[in-house]
């Protein structure tokens, strides 16, 4: 992930989705436990993109396995989508 967010010359630098997606995610996921962990507790999840997911696995909606899978399919799909000025 590194090379998506360092860079030595700030005009090269480049958004690499397939890593940006899947980082969101867990860090997301990541904080949640890490609150939980220190006896913090949410009556809603809400989250936008990659955090819709990452809410989702944080109720026990879904599996942390099934939520980076759906990451991955959904940048797969965006990634494909034509980026043509209409």
């Amino acid at each position: 992930l590194s090379a998506s967010f360092f860079t030595e010359d700030p005009k090269s630098y480049q958004q690499n989705d397939e890593d940006i997606h899947a980082a969101v995610f867990l860090v997301n996921v990541a904080l949640y436990r890490l609150l939980v962990a220190h006896g913090i507790r949410a009556d809603v999840l809400i989250g936008q993109s990659a955090g819709e997911r990452a809410a989702l696995v944080a109720a026990g909606s879904l599996t942390l396995e099934d939520g980076l899978k759906a990451i991955h399919s959904r940048t797969l799909a965006v990634l494909e989508m034509p980026t043509d000025d209409p």
